[in-house]
């Protein structure tokens, strides 16, 4: 589960957004279609694995992983740079939720778990990137969201920010433990 949060954590759609937006604006005016037409070709896009491997001087990543029962909620903290404080300097979060669940092919939802992230984006100053919004990228087994800013705001030395995990039964009764893995990277200019 590990592996298959960081493959997808690592991904971008690096322009190619663009591309189709040119191609389509005219053919599909409305920007829910549109939205909903790039996330249907690109996926979460192509996997740049230097990204899973190492971090820089201007991105730092964390895994986490665990297990959870339906109706629970776990806080992963990550520690906010004193340097980010009050600063306009631009930033990105990236949050990536992974898990394995099983099925239930009696039920139209067929998976038995749903797990979603809970992020403080307004915390950091950041807002939600274009591309997935929260319903489109809670579909399926993983969650991959994206948010940044310039916005300014003001924490103390030693704070977290704390990303829940909730997990609810979605296609039946569900009694097991469901494996997750958590990758959050924060990248600065």
């Amino acid at each position: 589960v590990l592996l298959k949060a960081l493959l997808v954590h690592s991904s971008s759609w690096d322009g190619a957004q663009e591309i189709l937006e040119r191609a389509f604006t005219n053919e599909i005016p409305d920007k829910k279609d549109l939205r909903r037409m790039k996330q249907q070709f690109l996926g979460y896009g192509e996997v740049r694995a230097e990204r899973c491997f190492s971090a820089t001087d201007q991105r730092a990543t964390l895994l986490g992983w665990s297990s959870i029962r339906a109706d629970q909620g776990q806080i992963f903290s990550v520690p906010l740079p004193p340097s980010l404080s009050a600063s306009t300097e631009w930033r990105r979060l990236t949050v990536t939720l992974a898990w394995f669940t099983p099925t239930n092919n009696q039920h139209r939802n067929y998976r038995l778990a749903q797990l979603f992230l809970k992020v403080p984006k307004a915390d950091l100053g950041t807002e939600s990137v274009a591309g997935l919004d929260e319903q489109s990228a809670q579909r399926g087994t993983v969650e991959h969201r994206m948010f940044d800013g310039e916005k300014a705001t003001a924490f103390l030395d030693g704070t977290n920010l704390s990303i829940q995990v909730n997990c609810r039964a979605d296609g039946g009764t569900l009694n097991d433990e469901i494996p997750y893995a958590v990758v959050a990277s924060l990248e600065v200019d």
